[in-house]
């Protein structure tokens, strides 16, 4: 009931150190408990963290020997979470890929270097031979300056035909155009 009417105290004479004492023993083990907590967590955190971040680094460390010219370096495709190995099959996919267009520029250039030099040795021969005899035999040096440019119109095939084998080899195609073969044949 609500009443102003008092009909007894309670007089608690428990003294107030042995209170604050026990309150603050329970406060020191809670705060022992949270730090210990924290601290496991931190722990785990860095761990957790530096397993992710080494595949990272070793995935770095691979593009960068990658772009320093060892077309050989590879990424490690079973270490890590899966969209790290995701990239790095990823990265080995466009490895791959530049590696074989390295090599298709490299044996181009090889051929061509090596499919030129002849006709042009030949060329530069007919030319020198054409000025030698100029003066005393202007017909002859015109015959072989006529030589000289069926040589270098062979030359010019040699290039057409090096130029149609490069572009033979890169993904990217022409656009297409519809023809109709019976006027074609008309």
């Amino acid at each position: 009931t609500h009443s102003d009417t008092v009909y007894g105290a309670v007089l608690n004479t428990y003294p107030v150190t042995l209170i604050t004492r026990a309150v603050n023993q329970r406060l020191g083990i809670i705060a022992t408990i949270a730090g210990l907590s924290l601290g496991v967590a931190a722990l785990i955190s860095v761990l957790l963290a530096r397993s992710i971040t080494r595949s990272i680094e070793e995935l770095e460390g691979t593009t960068v020997d990658f772009a320093l010219g060892n077309f050989s370096a590879r990424a490690d495709t079973r270490q890590g979470d899966p969209e790290i190995q995701s990239l790095a099959a990823s990265f080995n996919a466009m490895a791959d890929q530049l590696t074989r267009l390295i090599e298709q520029q490299r044996a181009f250039a090889g051929d061509a270097s090596h499919q030129l030099r002849t006709p042009l040795t030949a060329l530069h021969l007919r030319l020198e031979n054409a000025r030698e005899i100029a003066e005393s035999d202007p017909q002859e040096a015109v015959a072989r300056i006529d030589a000289a440019l069926d040589e270098a119109e062979r030359l010019q095939m040699i290039i057409e035909g090096l130029l149609v084998l490069s572009r033979a080899d890169s993904t990217s195609y022409p656009d297409t155009v519809r023809i109709d073969v019976t006027q074609v044949a008309r």
